[in-house]
């Protein structure tokens, strides 16, 4: 049975922050416009329907970074599959190895598909320090990276000058954590 406020917060989430939603997706895997849209699209739907059949594994508490998080799934799974095509493509070509091939390649699908599982190896770096971060200091890191500082001081109860002091040592914390794991 779906939750009414997990469908109302998911509504919400994605009514206010959708352009900002699809510019987290553009930026992280460096793509058009488009193709971060239609990933969103894709990661939204799928989750609508995970919603509405009650199906998700665990209650959601941060709609906007798990929507972002799903959408980075949906675009890192394509990118993968479109650099499989290539290098499929690449395999079929009948090559003279007398003809000079200097020029570059428009865009080299190998190198795009070790940026994408790039991609998406540092986001599981990141999940997984943050796991290691005591609680109060990833409630503070994931609210700051998802909500302005005046949302964050609110639903915590802070000072906007204890916030900021806050999050910077959880921050340096998350770096040395990320650092040991490189």
């Amino acid at each position: 049975m779906p939750n009414p406020h997990d469908i109302e917060a998911f509504e919400r989430t994605v009514a206010d922050q959708w352009n900002d939603l699809a510019e987290v997706v553009e930026y992280v895997l460096d793509v058009s416009t488009e193709d971060a849209e239609e990933w969103l699209q894709d990661a939204l739907l799928a989750v609508w329907k995970a919603l509405r059949r009650g199906s998700l594994p665990e209650p959601v508490a941060h709609w906007r970074a798990y929507l972002i998080k799903a959408a980075l799934n949906r675009g890192c799974a394509v990118l993968r599959k479109r650099a499989r095509r290539q290098e499929v493509l690449f395999t079929d070509l009948e090559v003279d190895p007398e003809t000079p091939f200097d020029a570059p390649a428009p865009s080299d699908p190998l190198q795009e598909r070790e940026e994408a599982e790039q991609a998406a190896r540092a986001l599981d770096r990141v999940a997984v320090a943050l796991e290691k971060l005591p609680p109060r200091e990833r409630e503070i890191v994931s609210l700051r990276f998802q909500e302005p500082y005046e949302v964050l001081c609110a639903r915590l109860g802070l000072q906007r000058k204890t916030a900021q002091e806050m999050c910077s040592r959880a921050m340096k914390r998350l770096r040395r954590i990320l650092g040991e794991a490189a």
